[in-house]
């Protein structure tokens, strides 16, 4: 039930700061985040606020600079569970990762995965990952295994 509300309380900040960036407001959003990690007395609360200040210091230009110091106050990113931020966590340090970290990040993100479209991504990323150290074969498998999972979860809807 707490997963839930977790949940809920995300979207609906996810809902505000989209309010607040057509509005031309963001920095006002901002500053409110500062206040809303003390709300919830939970971990996973207050690493969904700290990912909500990354993504809005990253702003509609995604300055990557002003996200990757938000983003390190998580701490060690093997103690979040939440798929949104391991994405961003990727999307930030992916590069900065030896390929065997990155490839457990992926992982991570494939389980924790909230649909089958962003398994699919995901899954897609990590037969990518294969064939940038040459690994074609298992590139090849990840896709087809991949894209069996996706037809197969999305008929049974």
């Amino acid at each position: 039930m707490f997963e839930t509300d977790v949940s809920a309380l995300g979207e609906l900040l996810d809902r505000m700061m989209e309010c607040h960036r057509q509005l031309g407001t963001l920095d006002s959003f901002s500053t409110g985040l500062n206040s809303m990690g003390d709300l919830v007395d939970h971990p996973r609360w207050k690493q969904r606020v700290i990912y909500e200040k990354a993504l809005s210091a990253l702003g509609s230009s995604w300055n990557e600079d002003a996200g990757r110091p938000i983003l390190a106050t998580l701490g060690p990113i093997e103690n979040v569970d939440d798929s949104e931020i391991l994405e961003l966590y990727l999307d930030l340090e992916g590069d900065r990762l030896g390929f065997a970290k990155r490839m457990a990040l992926i992982d991570r993100i494939v389980v924790a995965g909230r649909s089958a479209a962003v398994r699919l991504q995901y899954r897609g990323v990590r037969a990518l990952q294969l064939m940038l150290i040459g690994d074609q074969d298992g590139c090849v498998a990840e896709l087809q295994s991949a894209v069996s999972e996706y037809r197969e979860r999305a008929g049974r809807r």
